[in-house]
């Protein structure tokens, strides 16, 4: 992104002693923000050739392909290296392609730019690297923010030690922001008293040039311009769960169905697409490698939020100034009304519209707001609703609906909506003992819902009469009875399936702790179902069906507290599709054997079991796509070669037997084969013993890392 440091570091190439030595010709390109191929051409010719300046001057009138000429007659026969610094228009580097592939062998193009969509021409250049540039860490920061401030010597660490870390989190490992902000205060007396200034001016503004902010803003389509608008709604540096982020996209209608397209796909195209003009930053990707978690940095988030002021569709109200103040007096003002503490100046935009979204990232803060136009109600504390719950009969509009905590009152809500899509109770806090709350079966009436995630907290009666629901998607709660295909078999087309099976829930014909096994049910027949998750209250014995229960094209498999025989764990091994699996104590045996031709895609395991003792596998057969491998078994005495395949990157030992760091060096000696393997040894909660064999190990495997490198 922009003030990241591509300059700085292409300088640092460019004139390195041994760069100018090899080349027989250097010339750089700052690339302005309009192309123009002629303008391009005569700023290359006049740094490589500044004798003839004059010539090739701004008022020149000589074509561009004569100017290409020239510059082919310069470049002819001779090593180059031309810098092409910010460039962000795919025809600046074809038109430079065509007019330098004249040069001898080791001549170079070295670009800096935010856009990863652009790539060279493989007819004129085979061999492409890219260098990703990061963000600084906290010390990476702190260092360069004082090599900048080397004038002050001794106040560095006198003066600034109480606002170091407000520096380095304002800041957000931007270079740019760090080297503005150490030259400023390096100018002044009174250090803290400027940095006060600083700081409000950066929250409010940002501190990147505003018009070149402005230029790549507008470099946007339409659609992707108010995706990006609406990352204000977000406080700043808040981490975004990609899945809920695209659930919103599509309640405020951003995202328009196409033909056999799915709107989560197309969510993600648009959210890569800002990703690759670097205004997004990747904090987390999954296991399936789909990006899970994202932000915007600081810098991107000023220029947004006033952007989106500036068009009056978008107001922030400070609930850290603004806690007594009705919402009345602002809810005319946008059409997303988001709450959360923040330090930018806050202006009203009046206007005819009311909001139709709100967002809530503080403590419910006493206020009041029209419903009769609200599409989306997102991270909603359940105070607010109970307060509120004699107007839900107004959210006729309402298309998303996010609980931030256990909310007793949600079947008034649900029943007086039917154009819910999306309806998603999330609680941080523990629900041990708390009863499960029943809802009605009219919620199996919404003919539009698309996503239903109540966790363990809630459950369903069953329906009357099941209407099929095609749209259903995603499905979450407590429903032990509602696992047979006589209900499922109405989900055509439901991808990610969460079942709880909790104790006071499941009827004496299931089942019971102390009498016969819960035998689960057969859901073969969901074909598009990708993601499965059961979990079983402890002290539950449960069964698979005699033939598998899973469907073919699952993907992703958590099973926490099902007693899984050696049948069980066979049948879920020859999933052909299958890519992360994680057992939480849901292993009968002491023994697993890992049969050849099984887990043949499988990129993620993690297993956890206080009873496991051996995993066997034939020696001649390997996990080739494993990736992690994440094992919590203080009984398990080895890990098995046969794990260690190409792929192989990362393995965790948690809490595991001190036998298994022997194999974790055996490991690492044949790591070699594949490449480095990353081997993360825990003991928390272990005996005193454990820890000293594991530090030994630790530092054995260190001493072995050394001495390679």
């Amino acid at each position: 992104m922009m003030g990241i440091g591509k300059t700085t570091l292409a300088k640092s190439v460019y004139g390195d002693r041994q760069v100018e030595d090899y080349f027989d010709v250097r010339g750089w390109i700052t690339m302005p923000q309009e192309y123009n191929k002629s303008q391009m051409l005569r700023l290359l010719l006049r740094s490589i050739l500044p004798a003839v300046e004059n010539k090739f001057g701004e008022g020149s009138a000589i074509p561009a392909d004569k100017l290409a000429e020239q510059v082919r007659t310069q470049l002819r026969a001779k090593i180059f290296l031309i810098v092409l610094d910010n460039i962000h228009d795919s025809r600046a580097l074809h038109d430079i392609q065509r007019c330098v592939c004249c040069g001898d062998p080791g001549s170079t193009i070295l670009l800096t730019t935010g856009n990863f969509n652009l790539r060279f021409d493989p007819i004129y250049y085979h061999h492409q690297y890219t260098h990703y540039m990061t963000l600084l860490d906290q010390n990476q920061s702190w260092d360069l923010f004082c090599n900048n401030m080397i004038s002050l010597k001794g106040r560095v660490a006198l003066e600034f030690v109480k606002i170091k870390s407000h520096i380095v989190e304002i800041c957000d490992g931007l270079p740019w922001s760090i080297v503005a902000v150490a030259e400023r205060l390096a100018k002044c007396h009174d250090i803290l008293k400027e940095w006060e200034k600083v700081k409000k001016e950066m929250e409010s503004l940002g501190i990147l040039d505003h018009n070149v902010l402005t230029f790549h803003y507008n470099q946007l389509s339409e659609h992707l311009k108010v995706c990006f608008l609406y990352f204000g709604v977000f406080p700043k540096r808040k981490e975004i769960q990609v899945k809920k982020l695209i659930g919103l996209w599509i309640a405020e209608g951003f995202l328009e169905p196409l033909e056999h397209e799915e709107l989560e796909n197309q969510g993600y195209v648009f959210l890569q697409e800002l990703i690759d003009r670097s205004l997004l930053l990747i904090c987390n990707k999954g296991r399936d490698g789909k990006i899970k978690t994202c932000r915007m940095h600081s810098a991107l988030h000023s220029f947004c939020v006033g952007e989106a002021q500036k068009v009056g569709i978008f107001c922030a109200v400070n609930t850290l100034q603004h806690t007594a103040l009705s919402l009345s007096e602002f809810a005319n003002s946008s059409r997303w009304l988001s709450l959360y503490t923040h330090s930018f100046d806050y202006y009203v935009l009046f206007s005819t519209n009311k909001p139709r979204s709100i967002f809530f990232f503080d403590d419910d803060p006493k206020t009041f707001v029209p419903f009769k136009l609200l599409r989306v109600l997102a991270f909603v504390p359940s105070p607010f609703l109970q307060r509120v719950s004699m107007h839900s009969r107004h959210l006729i509009f309402l298309r998303y609906l996010f609980i931030s905590q256990r909310f007793e009152g949600l079947g008034n809500i649900v029943s007086n909506n039917p154009n819910l899509h999306t309806l998603i109770v999330s609680s941080d806090e523990p629900q041990i003992g708390a009863p499960t709350i029943h809802l009605s079966s009219t919620i199996w009436q919404l003919p539009h819902l698309r996503h239903l995630e109540l966790g363990d907290m809630y459950t369903i009666d069953d329906p009357a009469s099941m209407v099929t629901m095609t749209n259903l998607q995603t499905l979450s709660l407590v429903s032990p009875t509602h696992c047979g295909r006589e209900v499922h078999f109405n989900f055509p087309n439901i991808r990610k399936l969460k079942l709880f099976y909790k104790e006071d829930l499941v009827p004496s014909h299931i089942g019971s702790s102390s009498g016969n096994p819960i035998t689960l049910y057969n859901l073969d027949y969901l074909e598009w179902l990708e993601r499965l998750t059961i979990s079983i209250s402890i002290g539950w014995i449960v069964t698979l069906p005699e033939r598998c229960m899973f469907p073919s094209q699952l993907k992703k498999l958590n099973l926490s507290g099902a007693k899984l025989s050696q049948r069980d764990l066979t049948a879920i091994g020859m999933l052909p599709e299958l890519r992360v699996l994680k057992l939480e104590n849901a292993l009968l045996g002491r023994v697993w054997e890992v049969a050849e031709g099984e887990f043949r895609k499988l990129r993620f395991l993690l297993i956890e079991d206080k009873k496991l003792k051996q995993l066997q596998s034939n020696e001649a057969y390997t996990l080739l796509c494993l990736e992690r491998l994440v094992l919590r078994c203080y009984c398990l005495e080895q890990i098995p070669l046969s794990f260690v395949g190409p792929k192989l990157k990362h393995i965790e030992l948690d809490g595991c037997n001190p036998s298994i760091v022997a194999s974790a060096k055996q490991l690492m000696i044949i790591k070699d084969l594949y490449g480095r393997v990353e081997i993360k040894i825990q003991g928390q909660g272990a005996g005193p013993e454990y820890i000293e064999d594991v530090e030994k190990a630790n530092c054995e495997i260190k001493m072995e890392e050394k001495g390679e490198s």
